[in-house]
């Protein structure tokens, strides 16, 4: 896999025992970021480019003065990645996002919760981050992927949930009699959930009304 540490090792013998040789590649190319080691015969290194690649292994008995040759195909994957689910949400408001992985061997790909903070109400459902987040803020969550061949990679990533709309319930209130002290309070939904601050935006009460800026009630006569 792209970017990951990489060891093969080749082997030979003549006449059923092992020998002393000098390995070479002798047509084709590695991949990039791999060399064979001419006295051991291992392949090793760290992928640099995805892609397959076609090479021929040669065995040389320095004390019998033959060789043999293997014709290689290999192939390296791109880099494993964490495919991250949105990364937005609002307070109360149901919420599903894939959480996946890209690359490497190929899917399925298994995913986990390795760090960090899930928004309070999500969880993790067979690679799906679902639920109803019940509070705002910027949580900030470590990601595991492993694909087929068991490689593994993590990321981070910071999820942010906001507060639902504020919105203003009321669409009328009470009638009121004229000298009949009276009192009718105007509802909010959203938002934070405290620290309304109320006023008049257009228009005018009824002569002698107020509407109390802390709570939202309308009282007078």
């Amino acid at each position: 896999v792209q970017g990951i540490g990489y060891a093969q090792q080749f082997t030979a013998i003549t006449d059923g025992l092992p020998g002393n040789y000098i390995w070479t590649v002798a047509n084709g190319t590695l991949p990039p970021g791999l060399t064979l080691n001419q006295s051991s015969g291992l392949l090793s290194g760290t992928p640099t480019n995805p892609g397959t690649f076609s090479f021929t292994v040669r065995a040389s008995d320095v004390i019998t003065a033959t060789d043999s040759t293997q014709s290689i195909s290999m192939s390296v994957f791109s880099a494993l990645s964490v495919v991250p689910p949105s990364l937005t949400g609002v307070v109360g408001t149901a919420y599903e996002s894939l959480l996946s992985g890209s690359g490497g061997a190929g899917g399925p790909y298994s995913v986990s919760i390795a760090g960090g903070n899930v928004p309070p109400g999500l969880t993790l459902q067979r690679g799906v981050l679902l639920g109803t987040p019940t509070a705002q803020g910027s949580y900030s969550v470590t990601a595991q992927v492993k694909d087929i061949s068991g490689f593994t990679a993590t990321a981070s990533f910071v999820m942010s949930i906001s507060a639902a709309p504020l919105t203003i319930v009321n669409t009328t209130i009470s009638g009121g009699t004229l000298k009949v002290p009276y009192k009718d309070r105007v509802s909010v939904t959203g938002g934070t959930g405290s620290g309304y601050v109320w006023s008049i935006s257009s228009g005018s009460l009824p002569p002698g009304m107020s509407l109390e800026s802390s709570s939202g009630i309308i009282t007078g006569t």
